[in-house]
């Protein structure tokens, strides 16, 4: 696709980037799943950025209760479909859009076949696990972003690698659904929030599709909005859940209802562990952290690295309570719904806040 090169001069000066690269987003064909919280600044950038084809997949209408996160919409459109709305706001940009039911199983290969990047906005782990699995059948990279209160994760799929292969998928991070909060209602998030996460999946997006830059492949973004603090967690690609899905196609049910229970999924604070460790109870404390972390303070115990701990369950105790722990609580989360979900543990807690919780409980 043509564009006007004088439109887009401020990109195609910048060094790595030029007028290659600015054909590349033209020629670009993008699937934006969703437009609510993260797909409005996602939309507006890829738009704005200069994609050729943007294809969003939609059928919600706009509720008044979306406006603070959904800023393409304001409330004169409440009640509408949100595609008619994006139609209206977007009538003179460049970008060539075209508009699709929401993604089902009878109807996302159809869809999806005719993109090269995906851009998974929703909020839902069954819509997830949809896109997951379609994109790795026909091929597709998938850039995935979602939030959650105060917090955001943000990773790219199925991403071409040098040796023929791909990258880890949405399954090779999370086989089962992880929980996010309480329950499955809405917990709850800060507009901002979405805002900043939906700008940065754009981003990677652009990243993707020019090849500049390091791409966030086998790689989890984790971005705390209270402290401004972001880390990156690397994992790795799990081929035995990518050849199921090869194997199998698409799933029979991505209802994801049997995972709507935290029960098992149990914090314990800081002031629980030091009276553990002062009643001398019998547990296993392990720290899921880098070396480097590790090196530079910790609150004893095992130092097993995540991956490690993922690749190598027969490290961690059985008979007794286990405590893992990190800088914040967020990734030994992620490692216990890992060891309960995938090789069935029952004895896994997860310190919440981590280190950060220890060192503050520590300066009262």
């Amino acid at each position: 696709m043509n564009f006007n090169p004088q439109k887009f001069s401020r990109q195609i000066i910048l060094p790595e980037f030029g007028l290659a690269a600015q054909q590349k987003l033209a020629d670009a064909k993008v699937l934006i799943v969703g437009a609510g919280g993260l797909g409005c600044p996602v939309i507006q950038y890829l738009s704005a950025v200069g994609i050729g084809t943007i294809g969003i997949a939609e059928n919600d209408l706009v509720n008044v209760s979306n406006l603070p996160r959904q800023i393409l919409y304001d409330e004169s459109q409440v009640g509408i479909a949100k595609a008619e709305a994006i139609k209206n706001r977007f009538s003179i940009r460049y970008s060539q859009f075209t508009f699709h039911n929401a993604l089902s199983k009878e109807n996302i290969l159809e869809i999806v076949k005719n993109y090269e990047v995906i851009v998974d906005t929703t909020d839902n782990f069954s819509t997830r696990y949809l896109v997951n699995d379609a994109c790795v059948l026909l091929d597709k990279i998938l850039v995935s972003a979602s939030i959650h209160q105060f917090n955001g994760q943000l990773s790219v799929f199925n991403f071409p690698l040098q040796n023929g292969e791909c990258s880890a998928t949405y399954r090779c991070l999370f086989p089962e659904a992880p929980i996010e909060s309480s329950n499955c209602a809405e917990a709850g998030v800060l507009s901002t929030v979405a805002g900043v996460m939906g700008t940065l999946q754009a981003h990677e997006v652009v990243k993707v599709i020019t090849g500049i830059g390091e791409i966030l492949y086998n790689k989890l973004l984790l971005w705390n909005g209270k402290t401004m603090q972001q880390s990156i967690l690397n994992f790795e690609k799990n081929k035995a859940e990518v050849e199921l899905i090869k194997a199998n196609g698409l799933a029979n049910d991505y209802s994801i209802s049997s995972f709507c229970s935290d029960e098992i999924l149990i914090d314990i604070d800081v002031q629980q562990l030091k009276e553990k460790i002062k009643q001398q109870e019998k547990f296993q404390l392990i720290d899921v952290r880098e070396e480097f972390e590790h090196n530079e303070f910790n609150i004893g115990g095992d130092w097993i690295q995540m991956n490690d701990l993922l690749k190598k369950p027969e490290k961690i105790s059985t008979t007794l309570p286990v405590i893992l722990y990190c800088k914040k609580g967020e990734r030994s989360k992620i490692a216990q719904q890992r060891l309960i979900y995938k090789f069935g543990f029952n004895n896994i807690f997860n310190l919440k806040g981590g280190t950060d919780a220890w060192r503050n409980f520590n300066k009262k």
